[in-house]
C-alpha cells in the first residue's frame, strides 16, 4: 500500500517533520507511572518510525523504572514506515 507520508502526518496531528528530525509528544496521564509519549522518527530517510514509549522524555528507560510501568508500555510498540520519494 502506498500513502503519502505528509498527508498522514497532517491527518495524525503530527505536523510538520523532515527527514533528520525526531519529535516527542508527551501525554500526561493522572496517576504515577500511566504517562506515555509518541516518538517521531525520521533519523534514517527510508524509514518513518512512530513509538509508544513509557515516561515523558522519549528515552529508554532501565528496567528497574520499565518495570513500574504497565506490560502494555513495557513491550516495544511501534509502526516502521519504508518512504521512498514519488514524482507525482
Amino acid at each position: 500500500m502506498t500513502i503519502s507520508v505528509q498527508d498522514f502526518l497532517e491527518q495524525t496531528g503530527v505536523g510538520d517533520i523532515h527527514p533528520g528530525q525526531r519529535i516527542v509528544r508527551p501525554f500526561k496521564k493522572p496517576g504515577q507511572f500511566k504517562s506515555h509519549c509518541v516518538v517521531i522518527s525520521w533519523l534514517d530517510p527510508k524509514k518513518l518510525r512512530i513509538e509508544i514509549k513509557p515516561g515523558l522524555s522519549g528515552k529508554d528507560l532501565p528496567p528497574s523504572e520499565l518495570k513500574k510501568y504497565p506490560v502494555s508500555l513495557q513491550a516495544p510498540t511501534y509502526f516502521e514506515f519504508d518512504v521512498e520519494e514519488t514524482k507525482q
